[in-house]
């Protein structure tokens, strides 16, 4: 129970801290994010993960869970598709050949 509690803490703290740091509008390589918009980010998450549980238990969250995933997939594809054309274009492994 008390794994699972640190566990839970500390993904809600680096994920508010993340979403924060872009969200807002100081330049994220100088400063952190202030600590008031980390609060409320963390809120908005706790609010809405607790909304989504009350509704129907588990069963709305993993429908909500699985369709965000689904964008990610379409980029995944792009991003590969992207690689595929760089290496194709770059044609390094041709010269990058080494003796023994």
């Amino acid at each position: 129970m008390i794994v699972a509690l640190v566990f839970l803490t500390t993904t809600l703290d680096s994920t508010t801290y993340t979403v924060a740091a872009y969200t807002s509008t100081r330049d994220m390589s100088k400063y952190e994010p202030p600590k008031i918009l980390r609060i409320v980010v963390a809120g908005v998450i706790t609010a809405l993960a607790l909304v989504l549980m009350r509704i129907g238990g588990l069963a709305p969250l993993e429908v909500i869970s699985g369709l965000m995933g689904l964008p990610i997939i379409f980029i995944q594809f792009l991003l590969i598709y992207a690689a595929k054309r760089m290496i194709d274009q770059d044609k390094a492994w041709k010269y990058n050949i080494r003796e023994d």
